[in-house]
């Protein structure tokens, strides 16, 4: 992952974490609000920790690797963070925040070029954000075994998903989704995510199958062109 602007971005990919506004009495500006350099310190500590998961697993991240990693002191780590489990809860936090702002950015659907367009634009954008947070996902039972996982039934994403998707398609007559609808094309979504990092993936393919599929099942009767044309990328 590469930084960037202040963000976060993986180096083939565009999802990034973001790191929450904190207060720290002993650090940033006078009133204890973290500045610009406390929060790339941050972002720093977050990176290596998704970096950290990713490469060695739960079992290997230690606030001491966690430093190393990211270049700081032990110290520097509990300035912003109260310990392993907080900078777990954060990048969980940062997940859903992402998500939820994801879901914000769905545009028309229907059974038009511009209506699969804009469905293969989220759902791309929707397989970035898994590959990014593909260890968060991946071993959220292990690390944050006290809450539900961000994808989870009845979570505030897949609620917000499904009321969004059901609104969409009602809007243009298609085929009313259900919550298991819903369900099944954000599973679907991750699950597709996990075989990008392989080396005869070919991701065009991937992002085709997944959009032609939740195309056809919300709206049956999409003309075979405009199916062509956006499973092409044209």
């Amino acid at each position: 992952m590469r930084e960037t602007g202040g963000e976060l971005r993986p180096a083939r990919l565009r999802g990034r974490v973001q790191a929450a506004p904190v207060r720290r009495t002993s650090l940033g500006e006078p009133d204890g609000t973290v500045g610009l350099r406390g929060r790339r310190t941050r972002l720093q500590i977050l990176r290596a920790a998704l970096d950290g998961l990713e490469e060695g697993g739960p079992l290997a991240l230690t606030v001491e690797a966690i430093a190393e990693r990211a270049g700081v002191s032990r110290g520097t780590v509990y300035q912003y963070f109260a310990g392993r489990e907080d900078i777990l809860r954060e990048l969980a936090d940062s997940l859903e925040s992402i998500l939820m702002a994801l879901l914000r950015r769905m545009g028309p659907l229907g059974p038009t070029r511009y209506g699969a367009e804009n469905l293969r634009w989220w759902l791309v954008e929707f397989v970035h954000v898994c590959v990014d947070y593909a260890p968060v996902l991946r071993l959220w039972p292990q690390l944050l075994p006290d809450r539900d996982a961000v994808l989870a039934p009845g979570g505030a994403v897949a609620r917000g998903f499904a009321e969004l998707l059901r609104a969409r398609v009602v809007e243009t007559g298609g085929v009313p989704a259900t919550s298991m609808v819903a369900m099944g094309v954000l599973a679907a979504g991750e699950r597709l995510s996990l075989f990008l990092d392989l080396p005869t993936a070919d991701e065009q393919a991937i992002y085709a199958t997944l959009t032609v599929a939740v195309q056809c099942t919300l709206y049956p009767d999409t003309p075979p062109d405009v199916l062509a044309e956006v499973a092409d990328g044209s």
